[in-house]
């Protein structure tokens, strides 16, 4: 099972109409996730950043997946983590 993060919420508009109770949001990059201390990853898994990748690394160095640093979301990095680990943990098992 994944866990769910709540993020802030920050409007992108702050005259924005909120008349059916929908917040208007800017997705939260994975990178800033990162920075802030908020991306929940599974145990050993790491992320490095440089430019332009964001490379999520398995316990063992491996590399798990690769994502665009300014375009992965926190939740899509998240799922992609926990899917890897589930995965990895059935094989060896």
């Amino acid at each position: 099972m994944v866990p769910s993060v709540h993020a802030a919420q920050e409007m992108l508009y702050g005259d924005a109409s909120n008349r059916r109770g929908l917040d208007m949001v800017k997705p939260v990059t994975a990178l800033d996730a990162h920075r802030d201390g908020e991306l929940l990853l599974p145990p050993g898994y790491t992320l490095e950043h440089g430019a332009d990748v964001l490379l999520l690394r398995q316990a063992g160095g491996s590399v798990a997946a690769a994502f665009n640093a300014g375009k992965a979301t926190s939740s899509q990095v998240e799922k992609d983590a926990w899917e890897d680990y589930e995965r990895t943990n059935k094989e060896t098992a």
